[in-house]
């Protein structure tokens, strides 16, 4: 019988159990709550209620689900009700954007670059941003205390689910026409190679408290062995991994359930 899985993070955990990777990853798992692009201090905050409740603006239907998850925060209740045998979580939304504190005393995920395309997101007032470059000490409190909160209502309200962490890290190195890229430089974005370094920094540090602190189990990640393909599905970008990632991945973790 498949595993019952739920996914917090980002596509670096969700394409592991996706058909256009791992085409019979359904005989073993079965993915029951899904959360993407939400940070840890978002989900553990309360939600907001606002006024208007249709969401418009230059951005997918999925970025507009994400945006509505972030203000619901419903995801701890699908998590309860699903009742999975496993929790994969990767850090990725809390080390690229953060949070920001908004109305009535809440967070929500800091992706202002995006939300400011929604008209719904004129609504929120901002009052603080917690990231890797704003209020950093005062983040990683919040960020730690809002992780403890989640790993006591898990115990509490799954005492039959493992949690387990997906170590990914952010890649700087691309695969353009069979030769090897940075892949900062080909994107020629604001990103360098030290802020893929500050990156990883972080993230090491969320994944080692995290680990060491509550003994998880966790899948490992070898930066030195992946890399973004120029024909990646989701285009190029720092936690889009060539195949082998998905592939070894989804048998490690089964080696490791079994």
């Amino acid at each position: 019988m498949p595993y019952k899985v739920a996914l917090l993070g980002s596509c670096t955990t969700r394409d592991i159990f996706n058909s256009k990777f791992n085409p019979d990853y359904k005989k073993y798992f079965t993915i029951v709550a899904d959360q993407q692009h939400m940070s840890i201090v978002s989900v553990m905050s309360s939600p907001l209620n606002l006024k208007e409740s249709k969401i418009n603006g230059d951005v997918t239907n999925f970025y507009k689900n994400v945006y509505r998850q972030d203000l619901q925060k419903d995801f701890l209740s699908r998590l309860k009700q699903s009742q999975p045998d496993i929790l994969i979580i990767d850090f990725y939304t809390d080390v690229f954007y953060g949070t920001l504190a908004v109305n009535d005393g809440t967070y929500i995920t800091n992706k202002k670059w995006q939300y400011k395309k929604l008209d719904h997101f004129k609504q929120i007032n901002i009052e603080n941003e917690y990231s890797i470059y704003n209020n950093t000490d005062a983040f990683l409190k919040l960020w730690k205390k809002n992780f403890d909160d989640l790993i006591q209502y898990v115990r509490l309200n799954l005492p039959h689910c493992e949690i387990i962490l997906n170590k990914t890290k952010f890649v700087n190195t691309g695969l353009k026409n069979g030769q090897q890229v940075v892949l900062s430089e080909e994107l020629n974005d604001k990103w360098e190679n030290f802020h893929i370094d500050r990156f990883n920094i972080l993230w090491d540090l969320f994944d080692t408290y995290a680990e060491y602190k509550y003994n998880l189990r966790h899948l490992d990640f070898d930066i030195n062995q992946y890399y973004c393909p120029s024909d990646h599905p989701w285009g190029w970008f720092y936690v889009h991994y060539n195949q082998e990632f998905y592939s070894k991945t989804l048998e490690k973790l089964r080696v490791m359930l079994d």
